[in-house]
């Protein structure tokens, strides 16, 4: 079998520019250029005028040996491209291949590229890098780029922190439908809330068109209250009862020894899936409809 040539790094057009990266000695930002000959490689320490740079003719010569160069430079540009992608998105830890930077007694740093080979081992490459001495204009320049960096990356954190605050207002804000009647309800039938009051959501809150059914779109524990005035009859009990998707899930009876108006309430805390169905039933043997006085006939849905 005839021996593998190498893509020579040109045809690779290995190419990264403000690659940001955080590492024990500090937060980087790293660039790679290509010549004709050679690999170019480029790291500045964020706010600061400090900057080095190496240049590589043969990038195998600074790992192990034996792998061919097509391979080290295919993974390495998938690693290093790969961790600007991270970086962009804000995702979590670059996983294809970790860089990092030790800082040398002479001045120069010691850049290591840790990427994975064939997808089972992981191999280290490492660059020394010499000190470059730079204008004044290309220092400002950087620090222009930081305090630009610098503000994308505060209205990225102010965006999340609305976006979180948003969050927290609306779990600690309930939702709720308030309804009234103004209609007299005959014995034995459903209420028909006809006068809405104030309703916090109406794609989770929507009442039928004959205003007797109210719909939860939102699962939830609720509490589910109810007041109405009546015609009490001598000796005679009426009741009032929350019905949720036609069964009765509560009552509450009300026995009158006068012939008079009264008032009967009914109140019920229950856990409503999406698409709860409520109802409120008045009886009254009696025989009399409710009076209907929109200031004394009321329905509410609370979230809890």
């Amino acid at each position: 079998m005839g021996k593998s040539e190498g893509t020579s790094i040109p045809d690779m057009n290995f190419f990264v520019s403000n690659l940001s990266f955080k590492s024990m000695s500090g937060k980087y930002r790293f660039n790679s250029s290509m010549t004709a000959e050679a690999l170019v490689l480029t790291l500045e320490k964020l706010k600061t005028p400090y900057q080095w740079q190496v240049v590589v003719p043969d990038i195998t010569s600074h790992g192990p040996s034996g792998i061919p160069k097509d391979v080290v430079m295919s993974v390495l540009k998938e690693s290093v491209h790969n961790q600007l992608e991270m970086e962009t998105a804000k995702s979590r830890p670059f996983e294809k291949g970790i860089i990092d930077v030790e800082m040398c007694k002479d001045g120069n740093v010691q850049l290591c590229l840790t990427i994975p080979v064939a997808g089972i081992a992981k191999v280290s490459y490492s660059f020394e890098m010499v000190a470059v001495v730079r204008k004044p204009m290309d220092v400002l320049e950087s620090l222009q780029k930081d305090s630009q960096d610098d503000i994308v990356q505060l209205k990225q954190d102010m965006s999340a922190v609305r976006e979180d605050m948003a969050l927290v207002e609306r779990r600690m804000t309930k939702d709720f439908i308030f309804l009234r009647s103004s209609t007299n309800c005959q014995q034995g039938q459903f209420v028909e809330w006809n006068v809405p009051v104030k309703n916090s959501c109406d794609d989770i809150f929507q009442v039928s068109t004959d205003n007797t059914t109210v719909t939860v779109n939102k699962s939830g524990v609720y509490l589910i209250s109810a007041r109405l005035t009546y015609s009490a009859g001598s000796g005679y009990t009426a009741t009032l009862a929350v019905f949720l998707n036609e069964e009765e899930i509560c009552r509450q009876d009300n026995y009158s020894q006068n012939t008079c108006q009264l008032s009967i309430h009914v109140s019920e805390p229950a856990y409503l899936q999406t698409g709860a169905k409520l109802r409120i039933q008045y009886t009254n043997p009696y025989g009399q409809p409710s009076v209907g006085t929109a200031a004394s006939n009321k329905f509410s849905i609370i979230e809890l």
